[in-house]
């Protein structure tokens, strides 16, 4: 694992840097390579494909425009965007950031964070296999298990979410990923059982491509793609794929389903899903390699479910002090609920509030 909380200017191409990045996992598979995606969100990128276009497309440097590398933006505590995180894209169009993280200083806490849940999957993973996990299943854990926010699906902001250690760990524990290679023109199938309960089930497809040429006008080498088939009732769901005009309005639009061809990031989501027997297809074009190897991490969030996150018994709450307190639910958004505290391990209980909305 290497965590790189640096930048230099904002840069618009794939170089020697970014290459050199993705040879890097190349060679060395199970290394994960965790940039900060810059803290120059307000500045407008002056040169390449989307010079001009303003508050976008200002990553700090063409390192940071490797296919095989995470890329993480700032978030505050109340779950917004500074204004100071780089957005995306990336020079070609691709989803970047991948994901955001909380920082109290710039994007460089960020990073450190995914750095560190990173670690703490792979020291999972290693506790009950002989090696370590390839960089391409510890980057589908967390974008996957990332909490959607803002518009729905990825978009050039946020990546695909805020960061979610908890459900990255979880995924990992219950086994909820897949691993294979794919030669040419080939294709592939995973059963998924969906059960009848079902809030949402998501996707992620990651695999780690061979490095372009410096100078690419395209960074993609190896495409693979991926759909969601529920046979019994004969749909089937595309990856979310971002417009990557070069315009701020375009940029801005909310992700659709439909092919990708620019990513080696690929999810798919279904509200709502009907109960039943799925199939996860993920298929090869022309390969510029033999193989291609890919991971494929997914959750099912169950309907009325209901975690608390934070404070648990073991944090220290500071008294006199403003407190912002977290838990997880998938009540429907009708469902209103009450907030009590208890100083004394339950004995006597204190009302917070009685009508707690889900959002």
């Amino acid at each position: 694992m290497q965590n790189h909380s640096y930048g230099i200017g904002v840069q618009n191409y794939y170089g020697i840097n970014a290459g050199a990045f993705d040879v890097s996992v190349s060679q060395l598979p199970h290394l994960v390579h965790v940039f900060s995606s810059g803290n120059s969100g307000n500045l407008t990128n002056a040169s390449g494909p989307y010079s001009g276009v303003t508050r976008f497309a200002n990553i700090t440097g063409n390192l940071k425009m490797a296919k095989n590398a995470l890329v993480v933006g700032a978030i505050d505590s109340t779950g917004n965007i500074p204004l100071l995180s780089s957005r995306g894209p990336a020079y070609d169009g691709r989803i970047k950031p991948d994901l955001v993280a909380f920082a109290e200083d710039g994007t460089s806490g960020s990073a450190a964070l995914v750095s560190g849940a990173a670690l703490l999957l792979q020291q999972l993973y290693r506790q009950t296999n002989p090696a370590y996990a390839n960089a391409e299943l510890i980057r589908a854990l967390l974008i996957n298990s990332a909490d959607d926010i803002g518009n729905t699906g990825p978009d050039y902001t946020a990546g695909f979410g805020n960061l979610n250690v908890y459900r990255a760990l979880q995924t990992l524990q219950q086994k909820n990923y897949f691993n294979a290679a794919l030669s040419s023109n080939a294709q592939t199938d995973f059963d998924l059982v969906i059960p009848a309960n079902s809030k949402q089930v998501k996707i992620t497809l990651v695999w780690n491509d061979t490095a372009a040429m410096p100078g690419s006008a395209k960074a993609l080498i190896n495409d693979l793609d991926m759909e969601l088939i529920h046979p019994a009732s004969a749909q089937s769901w595309l990856p979310w794929v971002l417009n990557p005009a070069a315009h701020a309005d375009s940029l801005q639009q909310t992700a659709k389903r439909k092919k990708d061809t620019l990513n080696n990031v690929e999810q798919v989501t279904v509200d709502n899903p009907q109960g039943g027997n799925y199939i996860i297809r993920i298929r090869s074009n022309t390969l510029q390699t033999a193989t291609q190897a890919f991971a494929v991490a997914y959750q099912v969030d169950t309907l009325e479910s209901f975690t608390w996150l934070y404070p648990t018994g073991s944090d220290a709450v500071a008294s006199g002090q403003q407190q912002y307190i977290r838990w997880s639910s998938f009540f429907p958004a009708s469902a209103i609920g009450k907030l009590e505290f208890s100083k004394d391990g339950g004995t006597n209980w204190q009302i917070v509030n009685t009508s707690v909305f889900d959002e």
